[in-house]
């Protein structure tokens, strides 16, 4: 009875804290106006909202002209943006151009105290850095608001999450998590996988008296799977909403943390540069959030897919003040369509996600294929509860895996698949304690270590 008055009394001090944040927020016009650019970019028509977007996607270009930032672009280029096809004479932005460009953007706003230096996590390449808005963000705040309800979370839900390294949760800076703990906000390290820290997660949903779960998907599914295994049962309703980011969600990820949590899960869209990009809604489709322009290109051309065709994506960020992410290439690969949604909301998703660049794997023939056949594996293979292909030597490849041992007739079956796989080259299947991680704590479907 204590636990549940406790419950009852830090959920009614969080919801009164949050509704006072949003009624403060919406006295700020910049808020206001940035919560209308969303909503009603998800009730106009496509020709409506393509043009709305071309204006912007001008007044970024001259902003970012003015300021001498555009120095990728051809000298004298002046683009006309009649219509949306005419977004292809646009340069794109590599994360090559973005490093070469970063000493100007520190020579800009280095000194500003509106920015402050970021940087990509290395999960799809090489980190690079560039600046954001330092401080409070009412757009930022507005856009992250509405993508929220968009998962169905509401002010005054506790939200409980499985993150990656210190520095991604906040772990290593405590007064961070103070606050965010303050606005009902836990979160915990995975890191490096441990059974007492999923047992201390798994607790904490428990005794929330409901909350609002999401995480990496990799760390989600290997807790949801331990919790399958060891019995760890949640009352039911418990978990109002969870959904993943960060990583790719997989349909066997989906179905584990479904299974241990009592709600499917939902996929999320984002990245370091961009923030949120698109999240899923109740009706399972995944909405692009107004605030960026993403284009499927073939990789080879730079030239707009057709709709629901799987290319390279570009990002272009239609409020960003700081950087020039204008056909930004993210580094994944995705379709991108429009659709008119059962929710009520219409306008682009991403129809498909189809792998990070970096997952494409050149073999020894020349071949190009996708480490993702993995997760197939995975799925196959119960055993094994995470996986990682590593290329040894260049024409040599490592199938490591963490779980339990294989058998026998298992193990070779897996032996004589990755031959297959992967002809012309070496394989090996080898069972290890942990995997490589990025350094923010992902797991990479693809490692490639021959140059070291």
């Amino acid at each position: 009875m204590g636990t549940l008055m406790q419950n009852l009394h830090a959920g009614l001090v969080r919801t009164l804290l949050q509704r006072a944040k949003f009624g403060l927020l919406a006295l700020d016009p910049r808020y206001v106006s940035a919560v209308h650019w969303i909503k009603s970019g998800w009730s106009t028509s496509r020709p409506q909202l393509e043009q709305r977007m071309l204006v912007r996607v001008a007044q970024q270009i001259e902003r970012f002209k003015t300021l001498g930032l555009l120095t990728h672009w051809p000298a004298g280029a002046v683009p006309l943006l009649k219509g949306w096809a005419d977004l292809q004479s646009l340069p794109v932005l590599g994360r090559t151009e973005l490093r070469e460009l970063f000493p100007l953007l520190k020579q800009h706003w280095g000194d500003s105290q509106r920015a402050q230096i970021e940087r990509s996590s290395g999960s799809t390449g090489e980190p690079t850095r560039f600046y954001k808005r330092r401080g409070y963000n009412p757009q930022g705040l507005a856009f992250h608001n509405v993508m929220m309800s968009t998962l169905s979370w509401q002010p005054g839900m506790l939200r409980l999450a499985m993150w990656g390294s210190d520095r991604e949760i906040g772990m290593n800076s405590p007064h961070p998590s103070q606050l965010r703990q303050l606005g009902g906000l836990y979160l915990f390290g995975g890191f490096t996988p441990d059974e007492a820290e999923y047992r201390r997660f798994y607790e904490a949903i428990r005794d929330s008296g409901g909350c609002a779960v999401y995480g990496y998907s990799s760390l989600l599914a290997h807790c949801a799977r331990l919790m399958v295994e060891r019995g760890w049962q949640l009352p039911a309703g418990c978990v109002k909403t969870a959904w993943t980011g960060a990583e790719m969600q997989f349909p066997h990820q989906r179905q584990i943390i479904g299974q241990a949590l009592g709600v499917e899960p939902r996929d999320t869209y984002g990245g370091r540069e961009c923030g949120w990009m698109a999240v899923e809604c109740d009706h399972g489709t995944r909405h692009i959030n107004p605030r960026y322009v993403i284009e499927s290109l073939q990789p080879q051309t730079m030239a707009q897919q057709p709709d629901g065709q799987v290319g390279e994506l570009a990002v272009t960020d239609l409020f960003h003040e700081f950087t020039p992410f204008i056909r930004y290439l993210i580094g994944d690969l995705g379709a991108v369509e429009w659709r008119e949604c059962a929710c009520g909301r219409h306008g682009f998703c991403l129809r498909e996600l189809s792998g990070r660049i970096s997952d494409m794997i050149t073999l020894p023939s020349g071949t190009v294929m996708c480490a993702l056949l993995i997760n197939q594996i995975v799925q196959e293979h119960p055993v094994i509860k995470q996986a990682q292909v590593v290329r040894t030597s260049p024409t040599a490849f490592e199938f490591q895996y963490i779980g339990d041992e294989m058998p026998a007739d298992e193990f070779a079956e897996l032996q004589v698949l990755l031959a297959q796989k992967f002809a012309g080259a070496q394989t090996a299947v080898r069972r290890v304690g942990r995997l490589e991680l990025t350094r923010v704590g992902k797991l990479m479907q693809y490692r490639d270590i021959s140059q070291s």
